[in-house]
This record gives C-alpha cells, structure tokens and sequence, in this order.
C-alpha cells in the first residue's frame, strides 16, 4: 500500500500542487499526511504520525514528490531512509531528476537518495547564506554617519 507525505516550510506556500502530485501517482488523498514546518529538523506532526501508522511489511511504501520534502539534513533523510528499509517499507520520490524507489532491490536507489539528500542540504545551506547576505548590515561602530559607496553616495541599502 502507498502513502504520501507533503511539506512546505511556510505558511505562505500551499500543499496543493503536492497533493495533487501525490493523487496522480495513485496515493489516495487520505493516505496523505501533511506538516506546515521547516524541512530542517524531523520533529513533524504529520510525518510522526505517518511513521507510526505505516506498519512494518513488504508492500508499503512512502511516497513524496521530491526527496527534499522529507528534509534537508542528509544525515536525517539517510536515517529515515535506513529506517523505513529495516521495517521493510519502501521510500518513492515521483519529481527527483534522479528516480527513487527503494522498494524495487538496488544499489541505484540507495546511491541516488545519498546525492539527492546531499543536494538538499546544500541548498538549504545556500538559501540560509542567500538570507544573510540580503539582511541589512549593521553601521561600523563609531560611526556617525551612514556608509557611503565608492563614489561617495549614500549605499542604497541605507537610503
């Protein structure tokens, strides 16, 4: 039996397209579970539960639309993995570049769960660097004017 999990960090995004991504590869709308929360951290409601009702057997399968909806933290998402394969259920992404199925036997899904999760962290890395660098930075201390650029106008980051 297939189930669907679906995330989206903020509030601001929807779990539609998800969802119906999910409903067009075969996972019926109530063997989906959803979190509204960060993919850095495991800790989710709904992925909680979904780990506790999928009972360990040969024949089920987690399904996600892509592998960076389960987390952004390669060490968690190759620990979930690992988890869900010793309890015999299978991992599927349906949108990877990369396809993963971890219920068909393989080398080939094991080493593309490893890139992808590598992939998803670096990104939540890049986004978290991106965020910084567009916060304003603080005038040097002492200052008493505002920072001005090269030619001696005022930045526009301070305006």
């Amino acid at each position: 039996m297939d189930y669907g999990y679906a995330l989206v960090s903020t509030t601001a995004q929807n779990l539609t397209r998800q969802i119906d991504t999910l409903k067009a590869g075969g996972i019926p709308e109530e063997l989906i579970w959803s979190d509204w929360r960060t993919g850095a951290t495991m800790a989710r409601d709904g992925l909680e539960d979904l780990l506790r009702r999928v009972p360990p057997h040969a024949g089920h399968r987690i399904t996600v639309v892509t592998l960076d909806r389960l987390g952004r933290n390669m060490r968690e998402c190759l620990n979930l993995a690992h988890e869900l394969t010793e309890r015999g259920i299978g991992l599927r992404t349906l949108k990877d570049q990369i396809p993963v199925d971890t219920s068909v036997p393989g080398p080939a899904a094991d080493m593309a769960i490893a890139l992808l999760a590598m992939f998803a962290q670096m990104e939540r890395i890049y986004m978290l660097e991106r965020a910084a660098s567009a916060r304003p930075t603080p005038w040097p201390t002492g200052s008493t004017s505002a920072p001005t650029g090269l030619n001696g106008t005022l930045c526009s980051t301070r305006r």
